[in-house]
């Protein structure tokens, strides 16, 4: 049978054992909320990363496509004006030779 000092400390070390668990426990969870919260930070980063560089991709497509877009004005005015100077003339009435 214990006696009732060595009934206390023994009831003592329970919670301190249980404080020491909780404690640990409350650690875990911190540490665990921490680093989702560094993974969520990384991929937020990364996100915003990827749409800097899809903002650059689009803004460089477009780029190209206006200057393929004026290279086929051009082109077409070039044809254009071949066309017209290839057409063609109307006949002309015959010369009449000096006298």
């Amino acid at each position: 049978m214990l006696t009732d000092s060595e009934q206390l400390e023994a009831e003592l070390s329970a919670v301190r054992a249980d404080t020491q668990a909780e404690i640990s426990h409350a650690a875990q969870h911190e540490a665990i909320a921490r680093r989702d919260r560094m993974q969520a930070d990384d991929a937020a980063e990364q996100a915003l990363q990827a749409a800097e560089q899809a903002r650059a991709r689009e803004q460089a497509a477009e780029a190209r496509a206006s200057d393929a877009e004026a290279r086929a004005e051009q082109s077409e005015r070039r044809a254009t004006r071949r066309t017209r100077s290839r057409a063609p003339r109307p006949p002309q009435p015959p010369r009449r030779p000096p006298r």
